[in-house]
């Protein structure tokens, strides 16, 4: 895909009083905010900023794991291409194939 495909940049961010991106609530309701079932259906990709030091494995799968679930692994990471510290991708591609081969223990 090229930039002409791009549909749109999501920058996560932390709540107020908080250092880090924590909890299956704080996934889903930024899964809410951002449309994520909606840009799941268009064409395009989707670039997500995340310009926080520590994202957790429950906030992962509470924004991400329907997504996941519904576009497979492969087209997963051709829609939604992330700009984080390497850290972070790597738990994001770890959570992603635990959505793919487990679910989530968090529903």
């Amino acid at each position: 895909m090229t930039e002409e495909n791009m549909v749109g940049v999501i920058k996560l961010s932390v709540p107020e009083g908080k250092r880090m991106l924590s909890g299956k609530e704080v996934g889903v309701n930024a899964r809410a905010e951002h449309n994520l079932d909606n840009l799941d259906k268009v064409e395009g990709y989707v670039q997500i900023d995340i310009p926080v030091p520590v994202v957790t494995s429950s906030f992962i799968l509470g924004m991400f794991s329907k997504s996941v679930q519904t576009l497979g692994l492969e087209k997963f990471f051709d829609k939604y291409r992330f700009n984080a510290r390497d850290e972070i991708i790597r738990n994001i591609e770890v959570n992603a194939k635990y959505s793919i081969t487990e679910g989530t223990a968090l529903n």
